[in-house]
């Protein structure tokens, strides 16, 4: 076969793959319709809720994988390959398998963060036991009792923004905030009170929390402390500060900070932040 030949045979190929390419983009068009379009948004929100679950979390990898395969696959169909879209398609679902069983308490613990925390933080709202004004009253006795008896802590506190990313690196116990619950965990150097204690709504929803994962090697009780100012910013918690040599109260809450608090001022910035 001489040049001319060679030349006229690849670009009648070429030709012939475009208007291939052509057809079945064209045929991808044609069944797109307004359910089409319905089922994409919600793809695409289920898609976006697993991965502000998922951040920074092991299993986030291979769902990544996942999503850039199914990517591929569809690429596949639009070009008109059907076996190769058949194959990767069958992959797909053996990968989802594979992520399902090897990381099926990753999923669980999912699960139950993320629905546990909303029941939790529901029946705090519908209990009749909550009561905003009583709970920033025991927030200012606790966390003045805490500076006074010079035990260090960190109390991260809900505003506007949920805290329910920020459980998992803690310890969930979802339990009342109480007085003499705070001052024991706090006191006795355990694991819960090796990080902060997570806060909503008059409810203790984790202790020992680091904000971060994975763990720094030890999580510093001071204003410096740059997952702490994180927290600060991004959610616009309220973060109270206790410490272990000296009577003092520190608060973080968006770019502002508060140091060497009176019982007084500390109400007063409390009220001002939280709703009451």
């Amino acid at each position: 076969m001489g040049f001319e030949e060679t030349q006229l045979y690849l670009a009648s190929g070429w030709r012939d793959f475009i208007n291939q390419v052509i057809f079945n983009w064209q045929s991808v068009l044609d069944v797109f319709s307004l359910g089409t379009f319905i089922d994409l948004v919600l793809v695409i929100t289920l898609l976006w809720w697993l991965w502000r679950q998922l951040k920074s979390k092991a299993i986030m990898t291979p769902i990544i994988k996942l999503v850039v395969w199914l990517g591929f696959a569809v690429f596949a169909k639009i070009l008109g390959l059907s076996a190769l879209f058949y194959v990767m398609v069958v992959v797909w679902v053996m990968m989802i398998i594979m992520i399902a069983i090897n990381y099926q308490q990753d999923i669980r613990k999912l699960l139950d963060d993320s629905f546990g925390y909303k029941l939790a933080t529901k029946q705090a709202i519908l209990s009749s036991d909550f009561h905003a004004g009583r709970f920033i009253n025991e927030l200012v006795s606790t966390v003045m009792l805490l500076a006074k008896s010079k035990i260090p802590s960190v109390l991260v506190i809900r505003t506007t923004e949920p805290l329910s990313r920020l459980i998992s690196t803690g310890i969930q116990l979802n339990t009342p905030f109480k007085q003499d619950l705070i001052l024991d965990i706090f006191s006795r150097r355990s694991k819960l009170s090796s990080g902060a204690m997570l806060v909503d709504r008059g409810l203790i929803m984790a202790a020992g929390a680091t904000l971060i994962i994975p763990a720094p090697k030890r999580f510093s009780f001071t204003v410096r402390n740059i997952a702490l100012q994180e927290v600060a910013r991004r959610y616009h918690a309220l973060v109270v500060i206790t410490y272990k040599d000296r009577e003092e109260v520190s608060v973080l809450h968006g770019e502002n900070s508060y140091a060497k608090l009176s019982v007084k001022n500390l109400d007063r910035v409390l009220k001002n932040i939280l709703p009451h």
